[in-house]
């Protein structure tokens, strides 16, 4: 197979369009809204997606569909996209683009295209390095796609579609590791429920009622911040870097990471295992470990426990839904709060005796441990089929001939 011909994105779709405009809402009715915020991740965590009120009449034109391409078009996560897979009932925000492609041409295939880092870097350099990245609709089609004959773009899209099987997996396995360490943490440290309570009778502490043995401390007492600030000319510029936006709710996988080269004010280094807490509206709930040394956002704060004996305990604590209620609630300021160090070392902790305290850290600590584990693994999938993509596109590597079934969900 020839080099197949390169055909610009707009060519490629019967539909660009701009989101809705609208805002979230609490309430759980309705579609739901999908923002710039839920699609910089490896995938879209529905169950956190909110929802919206949209005028009557409108839902049709904006409601999502199998098959849709959204792409960012503002901010850092500018150029980020997402194939759609069945997703549940949906509108999209303004700060997005929907794109549908013409028939004869595999969706999955142009989506693999544009979900690449080609395609991110393409953006950022039509962006020239603004500080507050814009782009528009016709900048995000302008991108030239190899387009190789119909049954090599199924075959393609159904080849590297295994590399996203494996990833999702992952990604499964790391939702459940979470869930497990979290139950695990609420279960012996909030509720008392930690094996062989039923023996251990009730006593009264500064925190009210813990189990007799437990001491009552607090989170300063087992964790520090610390500030090691830098500017952004004084490290090497492909240091890694975790801002906000690379930090996902709810998660403490921090997956995700850009390069010093992309900021330009003061920020903060940090080590392999330390903890990051995002304290700008921490009802987001960002909070997760570090996977490498790098510099974050000043709008993060990095928490370093006294001991590694202490670390599970002071990541049950700052992850828990509990404390972000306590952040939230002491945060200052009004449009946009911040959480505050010196209060948040006031929350109270329980702390078990020696004995559950190592049970507890061994469960932890395993558990971290293989969510960075598949986390990295997800990092070396994801390189790999970007790696790949390329190469068969441009014919390098040929699966013309190659017996390989495409999916039915291709296409």
């Amino acid at each position: 197979m020839g080099k197949p011909p390169s055909v610009p994105l707009q060519e490629l779709c019967q539909v660009i369009q701009y989101g809705y405009t609208a805002s979230a809402t609490q309430e759980t009715v309705g579609p739901k809204f999908l923002r710039i915020t839920d699609i910089a991740p490896d995938t879209i965590k529905w169950e956190e997606v909110p929802y919206c009120k949209i005028e009557k009449g409108k839902e049709e034109k904006y409601i999502l569909k199998s098959g849709d391409i959204v792409i960012a078009r503002t901010g850092a996560t500018t150029g980020y996209a997402k194939y759609l897979k069945n997703p549940p009932p949906s509108v999209f925000a303004s700060y997005l683009i929907r794109i549908q492609v013409k028939k004869g041409i595999d969706a999955r295939f142009v989506g693999l295209v544009v979900q690449s880092d080609i395609y991110k870097r393409f953006i950022q350099t039509q962006m020239g390095g603004s500080a507050q990245p814009n782009a528009n609709a016709k900048v995000l089609t302008s991108f030239p796609v190899l387009l190789p004959p119909l049954p090599v773009q199924n075959k393609i899209a159904s080849f590297l579609s295994a590399y996203d099987d494996l990833i999702e997996n992952n990604l499964r396995r790391i939702k459940s590791l979470e869930e497990m360490a979290q139950l695990l943490y609420r279960e012996w440290f909030v509720k008392f429920r930690f094996p062989g309570h039923e023996k251990v009778r009730m006593v009264d502490s500064p925190l009210g009622k813990i189990p007799e043995g437990w001491k009552a401390v607090t989170l300063g007492d087992l964790a520090h911040e610390e500030r090691r600030a830098v500017s952004p000319d004084e490290i090497d510029p492909e240091t890694p870097y975790i801002g906000l936006e690379h930090m996902p709710r709810r998660s403490i996988a921090l997956s995700e990471w850009g390069e010093a080269r992309e900021v330009q004010s003061t920020k903060l280094l940090f080590k392999a295992g330390e903890i990051l807490f995002g304290k700008i509206r921490p009802y987001f709930h960002k909070v997760g470990v570090a996977l490498v040394d790098g510099a974050c956002s000043s709008d993060a704060i990095v928490i370093i426990a006294e001991s590694p004996e202490t670390f599970p305990l002071v990541l049950g604590c700052v992850s828990s839904v509990e404390f972000i209620a306590h952040a939230s609630q002491t945060s200052q300021g009004t449009k946009m709060p911040r959480a505050n160090w010196q209060l948040l070392t006031n929350f109270p902790i329980a702390m078990p005796p020696r004995p559950l305290l190592v049970a507890f850290n061994k469960t932890i600590r395993d558990a971290v441990s293989l969510i960075a584990n598949l986390v990295l693994r997800n990092r070396n999938l994801r390189r790999s089929r970007d790696l790949l993509l390329p190469n068969l596109i441009s014919g390098e590597l040929d699966v013309s001939d190659l017996d390989i079934k495409v999916r039915e969900d291709i296409g």
